[in-house]
């Protein structure tokens, strides 16, 4: 694996982490997650799973980056970077759990290229 794809999954795994820590911060119980990563030929296939509450990251709108960072809203950063960074990324709520998938091309696509 290349270095900058070998970057890119490590940022986009504590990128994702990191917001469903967050995310769940509130909870009395104890969060499970899990983090599958499978390598192939194409690339590099992240899956994350937690028993947090249904939370969509991708659902909210994107950061305003143009604007001064007083009057941006908190949050959202992360998650623009990791579809930034990523070639492909999903959400669903299956069976009382979130399932984000996120899929880095070893030979990744420039931002608002097409495949």
């Amino acid at each position: 694996v290349r270095g900058e794809r070998m970057s890119d999954t490590e940022l986009i795994a504590e990128e994702v982490h990191t917001n469903i820590a967050r995310n769940n911060a509130a909870r009395v119980r104890e969060l499970r997650l899990s983090i599958e990563c499978t390598l192939s030929a194409p690339g590099i296939a992240l899956e994350f799973r937690d028993d947090g509450v249904a939370f969509d990251p991708f659902a909210r709108t994107a950061p305003r980056l143009d604007a001064e960072i007083t009057d941006r809203e908190v949050g959202g950063l992360g998650i623009h970077l990791v579809q930034q960074v990523a070639d492909e990324s999903a959400y669903a709520f299956v069976d009382g759990l979130n399932v984000l998938n996120i899929f880095l091309k070893f030979s990744p696509t420039p931002h608002g290229a097409t495949a």
